[in-house]
């Protein structure tokens, strides 16, 4: 159950990522990461003893993701945004 647990918040990191940052300011950086994908080894059954009888391979896929540092008089930080806005945008300018 803690490996199902741990499991789950490693895969929340990246959604969690971008959260917190402002809606609009001045972009100071830009980031992206491309997309990549995992390959998790799985035990899918257990016997009656607890021992694993049968493991499967999972892809874990995770699409590419665009940021901006955007800051603000009151605050700074990360936030998504979409690949148009990526590469319409440049370091200085206001966003939106």
């Amino acid at each position: 159950m803690k490996i199902k647990l741990a499991f789950a918040a490693i895969l929340a990191l990246p959604f969690l990522a971008g959260c917190g940052g402002p809606s609009h300011g001045t972009i100071e950086k830009k980031e992206y990461d491309a997309p990549w994908s995992q390959l998790v080894y799985q035990c899918m059954g257990y016997n009656s003893k607890g021992i694993c009888t049968f493991h499967m391979w999972q892809t874990i896929y995770y699409p590419a993701e665009y940021q901006f540092k955007l800051k603000t008089s009151q605050h700074e930080g990360w936030t998504d945004v979409p690949p148009q806005d990526y590469s319409s945008y440049q370091v200085g300018q206001q966003y939106p």
